[in-house]
């Protein structure tokens, strides 16, 4: 009897992890990662990136009426990300020997008054979606997750051809 109770525990808490993991890394779009908000209450992306080993962080502001600001918005309406299970643990510090094809960048959301899942109201810069050459990571409502998206090479291309693209629109080399 007693052998029969310490598997069926344990055959319950293989299935209790099992689908714990399932539900923490199932894709989700942003807004479902981060409940409250509506990326088409957006204000303004406050963005920097930089490419190769010599160059430096170009900062840019990509308003709403900006075709980048569509563009890069569109992307991040039809990402779907999935949460890493090392968001769980202690993210610490990131280091990366640079190569000349290598980019990252930076975006900062910024939105109107916003319900948040507290229940309070915030404003202001609330989700923060960082590339570290390769590395992905979104915050909001002090909460950092490392995640991925189908195609992640092609995806963060496709941001920072945008963020250049507005940055050269801007009259920028």
């Amino acid at each position: 009897m007693g052998k029969k109770i310490g598997c069926a525990l344990a055959a319950f808490a293989v299935l209790a992890g099992l689908c714990f993991v399932l539900g923490y890394t199932r894709p989700m779009t942003l807004e479902q990662l981060c409940p409250g908000i509506r990326l088409e209450e957006c204000r303004a992306v406050r963005a920097s990136f930089r490419r190769g080993n010599t160059g430096e962080e170009i900062p840019l502001t990509l308003q709403k009426d900006d075709a980048a600001f569509a563009q890069v918005t569109e992307l991040l309406e039809t990402a779907s990300f999935r949460r890493s299970l090392l968001s769980l643990f202690p993210l610490g510090g990131k280091s990366h020997a640079l190569q000349p094809e290598d980019f990252k960048w930076l975006l900062l959301l910024e939105f109107g008054d916003t319900q948040l899942p507290d229940g309070t109201q915030g404003s202001g810069v609330l989700v923060e979606i960082n590339d570290f050459y390769g590395t992905l990571e979104i915050s909001y409502a002090d909460e950092t997750w490392r995640c991925s998206v189908p195609n992640q090479e092609e995806w963060r291309s496709a941001v920072m051809e945008c963020l250049e693209m507005a940055n050269k629109k801007e009259g920028n080399a």
